[in-house]
């Protein structure tokens, strides 16, 4: 099984920070069903748990989350070396599999 990115937020570089994506629910509804498993991650863990309890408040009942995300916390250098997802050495790759990739669409209405 692939990985999706639905992101839950951008990053807006003129704002210096990161802005919600208003239409992730709508987006995890479109691709999966309420009784798939759904599985959330991100750098260290604070977004994807954020991204899952807004999927279980939509419906989805078997959603995860990666608790310390891909690449965990920082050690007392600042550094990102403290667990994670791949600090544990477990698989992960970098290649973009162009029909999973996030397509940025505006803002829909309510509904």
């Amino acid at each position: 099984m692939d990985a999706f990115n639905i992101p839950l937020t951008f990053w807006d570089e003129k704002a210096q920070s990161f802005e919600p994506n208003g239409n992730f629910v709508q987006d995890i509804q479109e691709r999966f069903q309420k009784s798939d498993s759904l599985i959330f991650i991100c750098r260290s863990g604070g977004r994807s748990r954020r991204a899952a309890e807004e999927a279980f408040q939509a419906g989805f009942s078997k959603v995860y989350n990666v608790t310390e995300g891909f690449e965990g916390e920082k050690d007392e250098n600042g550094h990102r070396t403290v667990g994670g997802w791949k600090n544990r050495g477990l698989p992960y790759t970098y290649d973009v599999n162009p029909k999973l990739a996030y397509r940025y669409r505006e803002k829909r209405g309510a509904g």
